[in-house]
């Protein structure tokens, strides 16, 4: 869609990109803001809204500071067997990584909230939205390594209506005395996380048929790329290490007595966050589309032509990328300058 030479075909394949990209995260925003939207100002200030923020907010940092370092060498590992035409191992790798991520979500999730002397109800639901939110990492991560990218948008689509069905009818059946809100919002997430781990999980197991029992071979990735766990953990903490600082700040506000939160900073880190996904979405079209012509004359050059003829191609790879990259700041600083004076 991109190649071709219409504005139309153009326009039709950005939307498609930007729904591979952040449709997952646009999905999230709207229920959310949907959800919000059913109460009054009065009430989302509430400690019991605060209480649900705060329950959401740790359940989706948590579990990417849990996930995104296995994802990084574990992408690098399917990747090698993949070229291998070993893709037997996509399969056992899904579901032992699944449970290793399972355990320590579960682990991690009661350590924060087995704090604040709630409910065992609420203490329940909040360990089952934290480890369900990271098995939908890894799904969705799983999806995109077999390229089914548009089939993660629909089925945070699908989340997304399914909870708030089973929300409505929760309400209408059940009434809750203590904490209403807090119980009635992780209904609405635990069953949007449910429904999409189930429809990511089903569409990972349909697609990839081949299969062995080394469930736990993945780990061999850790030995040799030990470099990339750890860079893993160090983009994770950099990405959110301001927030635990912002929390444990003058300015930070306790909920319960165990979780912290900022809520003027947190709402402009949400904005600033919403406004990085044009550069995704270019940056991906950019590195797919483009770059990776490139790329591939290189890699053809490097096994049939002369060293002259693969210095040039290099330097033309080069120069295309450093091209793009200034295209996209440039873009991107315009849509920051117009959001921010708006």
């Amino acid at each position: 869609l991109l190649n071709q030479k219409n504005y139309i075909s153009n326009a039709w394949g950005y939307i498609i990109t930007a729904f591979a990209v952040a449709g997952p995260w646009i999905i999230t925003i709207i229920v959310l803001t949907g959800f919000s939207s059913l109460y009054s100002q009065e009430i989302r200030v509430s400690q019991d809204y605060q209480l649900l923020n705060a329950t959401i907010i740790y359940g989706f940092i948590g579990s990417q500071l849990i996930t995104v370092p296995f994802q990084f060498f574990v992408t690098r590992y399917l990747a090698d067997e993949i070229y291998r035409e070993r893709k037997e191992f996509l399969r056992p790798t899904f579901i032992g990584l699944g449970k290793i991520v399972l355990v320590l979500s579960f682990f991690v999730g009661t350590v924060i909230f087995i704090r604040g002397g709630l409910t065992f109800t609420y203490l329940a639901m909040a360990v089952y939205f934290f480890s369900m939110t990271s098995l939908v990492w890894i799904s969705a991560f799983f999806l995109s390594t077999i390229n089914e990218h548009f089939f993660l948008g629909k089925s945070f689509v699908i989340g997304g209506v399914i909870g708030f069905v089973v929300m409505f009818a929760f309400n209408q059946v059940v009434t809750v005395e203590q904490y209403p809100i807090t119980t009635s919002g992780l209904v609405l997430m635990l069953s949007s996380m449910t429904a999409i781990f189930v429809a990511n999980t089903t569409k990972v197991l349909r697609t990839v048929e081949k299969t062995n029992k080394c469930q736990f071979d993945f780990l061999r990735g850790l030995s040799e790329y030990p470099s990339l766990f750890f860079i893993g953990i160090l983009y994770i903490f950099g990405l959110w290490i301001d927030k635990f600082i912002m929390w444990n700040s003058a300015y930070g506000i306790e909920i319960f007595d165990f979780l912290y939160v900022n809520p003027p900073y947190d709402q402009s880190a949400f904005l600033s966050s919403l406004f990085i996904i044009p550069a995704n979405v270019l940056f991906l079209t950019v590195v797919e589309v483009y770059f990776i012509r490139y790329y591939k004359i290189f890699y053809d050059t490097t096994l049939i032509g002369t060293f002259d003829q693969i210095i040039r191609a290099k330097k033309e790879m080069r120069m295309r990328l450093f091209s793009n990259v200034f295209k996209i700041i440039l873009i991107q600083s315009l849509i920051i300058m117009f959001a921010f004076l708006f």
